[in-house]
């Protein structure tokens, strides 16, 4: 028989919040959240409509772009047609910024209505999702931002902005 001594039982603690935070993802973003990711990009986009674009600028509306087709992936309620969204934005952002590249700084007037409405679903998007939603959004697009890029998978292009280069996510 072994003199070792056993140890106390301790049950392990329940945690009390666990239903707040299941409850603070179901929640709607409310304004201010809104308004802190919707205003950047809306600025953002007005610079380079205005031609007084820079590389943030340009990170910011890539970034956007991503997050958006996650939010596609997470299921159809939220954007129904956002593949064909996703890749019209993608291809009118480099197009324009190769254009940059040459000193073009005026832009088509379908161009400008459909840099608008980038921002108009951006914030369509955040006034109807949940806390939840938006946070999954963010991880997958980084998620699969950062492993392309470790990867050097082929599907992501590296754009060449007029102030830097640009990562473009698959």
């Amino acid at each position: 028989m072994s003199k070792t001594h056993r140890k106390k039982y301790r049950p392990i603690q329940i945690k009390t919040n666990a239903w707040s935070i299941a409850m603070a993802g179901r929640a709607a973003l409310n304004m201010q959240d809104v308004e802190a990711q919707s205003g950047p990009i809306e600025e953002s986009i007005r610079r380079i409509i205005a031609g007084k674009d820079d590389k943030l600028d340009w990170q910011r509306l890539f970034d956007v772009i991503n997050v958006i087709a996650a939010f596609g992936r997470q299921g159809k309620k939220l954007l129904p047609v956002w593949r064909e969204f996703h890749d019209g934005a993608e291809d009118l952002c480099v197009e324009v910024a190769e254009r940059r590249k040459t000193g073009t700084l005026a832009l088509h007037a379908d161009e400008v209505r459909y840099f608008l409405a980038i921002g108009e679903v951006w914030r369509d998007l955040m006034t109807n999702c949940t806390k939840g939603q938006y946070q999954r959004a963010l991880d997958d697009a980084n998620k699969k931002v950062y492993s392309a890029m470790m990867k050097m998978d082929s599907s992501v292009k590296r754009v060449d902005a007029q102030h830097g280069v640009i990562r473009r996510g698959a």
